[in-house]
């Protein structure tokens, strides 16, 4: 059997085994669900889209299966990123996206995608425009072996770093006097990601994680210890928005307690500068 064959073979098989859940999920309008196909949903013209992303935005689909009921906005945006259409406002009640999304032996899809938000504005429901783009995010169930396909060999966990701790300047995660989750960019957002999925490959040899928040000796200490508590809950919020549990993360702001560096200088931006150290968040983690 010819590789084109064995491919059309398992797209066939994939779609016999999800299309009835389609179909089923489609016969009930009332019931919310995430990431599915409703025929009763309703999207914007394309014609709206923002026009940059019109063409280029590829979909995540990692951050957009870990799209979950009674996530507010904030988590919403730090997941996936704010509404890709120009009439939509923040307090709306749906924000709409249009994704493309990679295929190994077909065209890139391209998809609308609806989230719908209930009163207290937390997700009630997300929905795709067709069914492929429900397929494309929705694997086979675990265990399934197709005749044409050789066993997939068990997934490799990523292994920790051998350094129990990973520090990170403040400067790189936030702006000045930022906190929040959707004031980290989206470079640090990777690097944030890799170190989760390590964290979650490995949470049943984890006995605890601990993220700190510092900041240096300039300014209010009540304040400095408030950003530097908000900004380590922020980073204890986004692993947990990536899977990991949060029963094993503690989030803690020490202000400028902790220094590592002491500076004499007189001149501000020199001084600022050598203190630039001492602006940071890091994240520690202890095996059992």
């Amino acid at each position: 059997m010819n590789d084109i064959t064995q491919i059309s073979l398992r797209s066939y098989i994939r779609q016999i085994w999800i299309m009835p859940l389609l179909i089923s999920l489609s016969a009930t309008a009332s019931a919310a669900s995430i990431n599915t196909f409703e025929r009763a949903i309703t999207f914007p013209e394309k014609a709206k889209v923002i026009p940059f992303l019109k063409a280029n935005f590829y979909g995540n689909e990692s951050d957009l299966n870990n799209l979950k009921m009674g996530l507010n906005k904030d988590q919403v945006q730090m997941l996936i990123g704010n509404t890709h259409f120009l009439t939509q406002l923040m307090t709306d009640r749906t924000w709409h996206y249009i994704f493309k999304f990679r295929e190994l032996d077909k065209p890139d899809i391209i998809c609308q995608y609806q989230i719908q938000f209930d009163e207290q504005m937390k997700v009630s429901g997300s929905y795709f425009d067709k069914p492929a783009c429900v397929l494309h995010l929705q694997p086979l169930p675990p265990g399934t072996v197709l005749e044409t396909q050789a066993p997939a060999s068990a997934p490799v966990a990523t292994p920790l770093p051998a350094n129990a701790q990973l520090t990170l300047p403040t400067n790189m995660l936030f702006g000045f006097n930022k906190s929040k989750l959707n004031d980290l960019p989206e470079p640090v957002r990777d690097t944030l990601r890799t170190f989760a999925q390590q964290l979650k490959d490995n949470i049943a040899t984890l006995e605890s994680i601990t993220v700190t928040g510092h900041t240096d000796r300039l300014g209010n200490d009540d304040q400095n210890l408030k950003l530097s508590t908000a900004r380590a809950e922020t980073i204890k919020e986004f692993f947990v928005l990536q899977g990991v549990d949060a029963e094993k993360i503690k989030a803690e702001g020490k202000g400028s307690s902790a220094p590592l560096t002491e500076c004499t200088e007189t001149e501000r931006k020199k001084m600022i500068a050598c203190l630039s150290p001492n602006r940071r968040v890091d994240i520690e983690f202890k095996q059992k």
